[in-house]
């Protein structure tokens, strides 16, 4: 007799524990989608964080509540909702918006098909989809970044030109040497990323470029790094 009046009372906490995981899930939705709804890039993380802020608060909901996909899909949609308040600009931020989006609605699926067994590979094959497109997605931030880095580094060169061209040569050739040496320092730090590597590396091949043409132009001249 205690057992049979064990299993009723196993059921209805399971059956509560989902509510309240289906409650947070809905939650998390609906600030996500609010969040991409706006264009203020400041109101867009302001409700990105909410959503982080109900995912944390209801992960134990998730793991107690037996359905197959849900603190998967979640733990994936508070990865993405980081990314996107961490973003520099409003399209980075919708594209990891959109990805924490489809790892929520997979959840609220996984919740909605907790006794339906035929759902599951469905759930699984979602989440690994979803996977595929984070890696995707990424690949499109940094190739953006990467942009960005580039736009800056030409205003920069253009700069530099202007020092070549404005400047007397020694002065000219002290600046950027100067400058060339301060970057090699920076390259020889320890737990670069691979974006400031990228910069650096670059920010010294530009100085080299303005170096040789000073050394071209100011031929006559006895120039020294210091």
């Amino acid at each position: 007799m205690a057992v049979i009046g064990i299993l009723p009372l196993f059921s209805f906490f399971t059956f509560n524990v989902c509510e309240v995981a289906n409650s947070n899930v809905i939650f998390v939705k609906n600030q996500t989608q609010l969040a991409l709804d706006t264009q203020d890039f400041q109101m867009s993380r302001y409700h990105a964080f909410k959503a982080i802020s109900g995912i944390w608060k209801a992960q134990y909901s998730f793991s107690e509540c037996e359905c197959d996909g849900l603190a998967t899909n979640m733990d994936l949609a508070a990865k993405n909702l980081k990314e996107a308040t961490k973003a520099l600009t409003l399209e980075d931020q919708k594209v990891f918006l959109k990805i924490a989006m489809q790892n929520t609605v997979i959840g609220m699926t996984a919740i909605e098909g907790r006794h339906k067994t035929g759902k599951r590979n469905t759930i699984q094959n979602e989440t690994i989809e979803a996977a595929k497109t984070v890696d995707t997605s990424r690949k499109l931030v940094e190739e953006t970044y990467l942009k960005q880095i580039e736009e800056a580094l030409s205003k920069f060169e253009n700069s530099l030109n202007n020092v070549v061209a404005l400047e007397d040569c020694q002065n000219a050739y002290k600046f950027i040497r100067a400058m060339q040496d301060e970057t090699h320092e920076k390259l020889g730090k320890k737990n670069l990323t691979n974006r400031k590597i990228y910069y650096l590396t670059r920010v010294v091949e530009i100085t080299n470029a303005a170096l040789l043409k000073i050394n071209s132009d100011c031929s006559s001249l006895s120039l020294t790094g210091k």
